[in-house]
């Protein structure tokens, strides 16, 4: 990861490098064009003035020799012809410049034509490369996209089974504590039973003891009875004989019997009042074991339900994190991805931008030098035009002045240049007829003051 940084940092350097090249190289063109801008304009006022001046000669060195070459041919019939042939040459070469002009035109905008349908290729090309790379970017995101998904899917569905699973621990768990609750319910409920078996068995133990000791109390009591009324019988025998000196001692006896008798029934109060203390002492300790027991039973329960929660909660806070952890860090790699996948498409698109601004600057200067050439092509084939049209006056101008000189009078004494005109246009004739000329004879020269 350090090192893609590194590798992000060191494009991200070179195209600062890059920007900061082309600011100071237009900031110097913007200084140099507002420093040397009027220096420049002044320079190229004086290169056009004295491009005029010397177009201006050359029209006139020009004009001259025109002027001069009209007055040869107009001495000279030789001259003239080869004039004639040389504007014939001339228009023909002019009509074959023109013709090789429109092919070069025509080769040149094929030319035009086949580097537009190029470029075009090479556009649609690079068009269908970004697309295929938009394409491949777009499904690798969607890949990333759709794998996230599945795994927070996968995550989600892990936890749910998590929580199926956690629920059915703590169910058996629930079950398992309700269980052990019934046991030792059970086991407590049978303990109480025993107690309260062992403890009717003591009872009623005691209940024997008590019945037979009633039993044997009442056979006492009925013996005693027996007893005292036998006593009482002998003592009412004797009482008639001795009344008066066995009655106080009858009495004691009599007294002694009911306190007897009353300690008897005070100790079995007390002998039931014990044994109904130790019953219910019985049963509250029974109770009391038995609250004690489920007191002690619900509270490890209650812990151990609070351990296992704390461990699930601990596991699921720790997988929480982790997967968090994870989360963050698929982001952060996406992000890093999605940065370079920009970073790379800014690239591509500013190298795709400074190449068609290349392909567009290529186009303008063929389109400049196309239209240079068809200037200058076009100014020669005026000038070539113009020329030519110039020599067809010239020529009809001169064929015109020679009619004119023909059909003059014959009153006038011919010019010896007339009769070679007249002579060499009879000769033309005679030849176009393909019959032999003579030449008349020369007329008497003049006198010398026609001559003046």
């Amino acid at each position: 990861m350090m090192a893609y940084e590194d590798g992000i940092n060191k494009r991200r350097e070179k195209l600062r490098a890059m920007i900061l090249v082309e600011e100071a190289a237009f900031t110097k063109e913007i200084v140099d064009q507002a420093q040397h801008g009027g220096d420049s304009k002044i320079n190229e006022m004086r290169a056009r003035v004295e491009e005029l001046r010397k177009k201006h000669e050359e029209e006139h060195q020009a004009t001259v020799a025109a002027k001069r070459m009209q007055q040869y041919l107009t001495c000279c019939l030789e001259a003239r012809e080869k004039k004639t042939q040389k504007l014939t040459r001339d228009a023909k070469l002019c009509n074959l410049a023109q013709m090789a002009e429109n092919e070069a035109k025509r080769k040149a905008e094929r030319e035009l034509d086949a580097l537009w349908h190029c470029l075009m290729l090479k556009e649609v090309e690079a068009k269908k490369g970004r697309e295929i790379e938009e394409a491949r970017r777009r499904e690798l995101t969607t890949k990333m996209v759709r794998g996230t998904l599945d795994d927070q899917i996968a995550g989600l569905r892990a936890l749910e089974a998590e929580g199926r699973q956690v629920k059915a621990e703590q169910q058996e768990a629930l079950q398992l504590m309700w269980e052990n609750i019934r046991k030792e319910e059970q086991r407590n409920l049978d303990r109480e039973n025993y107690e309260r078996q062992r403890l009717k068995r003591e009872l009623e133990d005691q209940l024997m003891k008590r019945q037979k000791i009633l039993a044997e109390r009442a056979a006492e009591e009925k013996a005693m009875d027996l007893m005292f009324k036998e006593l009482g019988e002998a003592e009412l025998d004797k009482e008639k004989n001795e009344r008066s000196s066995t009655a106080e001692r009858l009495r004691r006896e009599m007294f002694a019997y009911l306190s007897n008798l009353e300690a008897i029934r005070e100790e079995e109060a007390r002998r039931n009042a014990e044994v109904d203390a130790i019953v219910e002492e019985s049963n509250r300790n029974v109770e009391a074991r038995r609250t004690l027991a489920i007191r002690k039973f619900k509270e490890a329960r209650e812990r151990s339900l609070r351990e296992v929660m704390a461990g699930r909660e601990a596991q699921m806070k720790e997988k929480q994190e982790r997967e968090e952890r994870e989360k963050s860090e698929k982001e952060r790699e996406a992000l890093l991805l999605q940065k370079e996948l920009d970073l790379d498409a800014k690239l591509n698109e500013l190298a795709e931008s400074q190449k068609k601004e290349r392909a567009r600057h290529y186009g303008l200067q063929l389109k400049a030098q196309q239209s240079y050439v068809d200037a200058v092509r076009r100014r020669d084939k005026e000038e070539a035009q113009r020329m030519y049209q110039d020599g067809i006056k010239r020529e009809e101008e001169y064929q015109r002045q020679t009619k004119l000189l023909l059909e003059a009078s014959e009153h006038i004494t011919p010019h010896a240049f007339k009769t070679l005109l007249k002579e060499c246009a009879a000769r033309h004739d005679a030849e176009q007829k393909g019959q032999c000329y003579c030449p008349p004879p020369p007329p008497p020269p003049p006198p010398r003051a026609e001559i003046c």
